[in-house]
């Protein structure tokens, strides 16, 4: 019996140190933030920001890119042919995804570095996402409950290995 817990105990230090080891280096190499002058913006403007950069350890990425994302929650409710099984669904969707390239493969040094972006935000982004909601084969959706949209920003600097260059923030777009 003393033999199996030393067992677990082992296993369970050997995945918590792991874990632990991955943070660890993942914040050895650096990080990433996106910086805004604000967070509210109106359909047709301009998002103005700076992704930051602080790199401890010179690395060369694949890309550097921005991204505005727009993810919607639905609530469905799923009843089979034969009336049995009802049950309700959530499903997020991606109602609208706009990535642009800031770098392609760079090289970074060790320090920290600022890139400026715009995105433009489209006129007709509020009443032109229609996101489309599938049932499963046999089944119906009834009583489809639509969430509002939630907006994002996402930086990601895609490197080899672990890929701890990533951060995504809310903005508000109405």
């Amino acid at each position: 019996m003393q033999t199996i817990i030393w067992i677990i105990l082992v296993i369970f230090s050997l995945i918590l140190l792991g874990i632990i080891s991955y943070f660890i280096i993942a914040k050895s190499k650096g990080r990433i933030e996106i910086i805004l002058d604000k967070y509210q913006y109106s359909p047709g403007e301009t998002i103005n920001g700076k992704v930051k950069l602080i790199i401890k350890k010179p690395l060369v990425s694949k890309e550097l890119k921005i991204s505005l994302i727009g993810q919607q929650k639905i609530k469905s409710r799923k009843m089979n042919i034969n009336r049995q099984n009802s049950r309700n669904e959530f499903k997020t969707i991606e109602v609208f995804n706009f990535a642009m390239p800031l770098h392609k493969q760079k090289e970074y040094t060790i320090g920290g570095q600022e890139i400026n972006f715009q995105i433009k935000i489209p006129n007709n982004i509020l009443n032109s996402q229609e996101p489309k909601v599938l049932g499963f084969l046999g089944a119906f959706d009834f009583s489809a409950r639509k969430y509002p949209i939630k907006w994002y920003l996402s930086a990601d600097l895609e490197v080899p290995g672990i890929n701890p260059y990533s951060k995504k923030i809310q903005v508000n777009i109405g």
